[in-house]
């Protein structure tokens, strides 16, 4: 009778996992990139959406006195990019950690295969 031999275990990029944590970490890649331009474009966006506001009455304003020193818009934005990254962030570290977990998986059932060992995890790993 011929031994059977199991199939090597998959290769990391051939895990859905590793696309997960590539993707998620270009788009970190990607916000932390453009990041600064968007707020410039939204700031300006935001300041002509209060002005218009203003404009029709819609929101209350203090008018400064003329000797007093420009202040900073009193509003804060409405949209950031903060709560993409943060997303991104919680996402990159799942995909990382099972990108991981089956990294270690898989080198162990290659040290096995090296031992001629038939058992899917060394003694004592079980249960991970």
């Amino acid at each position: 009778m011929s031994q059977i031999h199991p199939e090597p275990p998959a290769s990391v990029t051939e895990s859905p996992w590793f696309w997960v944590m590539l993707f998620s970490l270009a788009g970190l890649a990607a916000v932390f990139t453009v990041g600064p331009k968007f707020e410039r474009r939204e700031a300006g966006i935001e300041q002509n959406f209060h002005a218009r506001e203003r404009a029709l009455g819609r929101e209350a304003f203090d008018k400064p006195s003329d000797d007093a020193a420009p202040q900073p818009a009193p509003w804060r934005p409405i949209f950031t990019l903060g709560p993409i990254a943060a997303i991104l962030i919680c996402i990159a570290v799942v995909a990382m950690f099972n990108v991981f977990r089956l990294q270690k998986r898989r080198l162990n059932a290659l040290r096995n295969e090296m031992r001629g060992d038939s058992s899917p995890e060394p003694p004592g790993e079980a249960g991970g």
